[in-house]
């Protein structure tokens, strides 16, 4: 089976070794594996985990944003608007991050010293909290796997 993961800069990830991806979705976590039943389903912010290959297993973790997962018979294709891979994001990345959620926890539901009821900016904050929890969830497995 093949496996296609895709940001908006282009392919990530594509291989013919697929064995498993486990994907973060609206109902909750879902585990594809070759002849999974089709689905098309939204992906919510998280940590997506791939397993690919033949003699060598790799198992690289992604934080994605949102997107979909598509599943026939020959392929799993996920497409997601942001896909950091756990190699790539650095202590540097993850720190001005922190920083941006906590600017964004502090401006959420206040501006100019009134109270902001618009759902939108909800949204975008839920969005943005998600992305951010899985980049700490990341960083913290790869600090436990990989010590200074």
């Amino acid at each position: 089976m093949r496996f296609e993961l895709i940001s908006i800069n282009g392919k990530v990830l594509e291989t013919e070794d697929f064995i498993s991806a486990m994907i973060p979705t609206h109902d909750g976590q879902i585990m594809v594996l070759p002849n999974h039943e089709p689905i098309l389903s939204a992906i919510l912010p998280g940590i997506l985990t791939i397993s690919y290959g033949r003699k060598h297993i790799y198992t690289p973790n992604y934080v994605i944003g949102w997107g979909v997962v598509h599943v026939s018979d020959d392929i799993c294709r996920i497409i997601a608007d942001i896909v950091h891979n756990e190699d790539s994001l650095t202590d540097e990345e993850y720190i001005i991050a922190q920083k941006k959620e906590a600017e964004d926890l502090k401006n959420a539901f206040v501006l100019e010293g009134k109270s902001v009821d618009d759902p939108h900016k909800l949204i975008q904050l839920e969005y943005e909290l998600l992305r951010y929890s899985a980049m700490h969830q990341l960083m913290k497995n790869k600090e436990a796997t990989h010590p200074v």
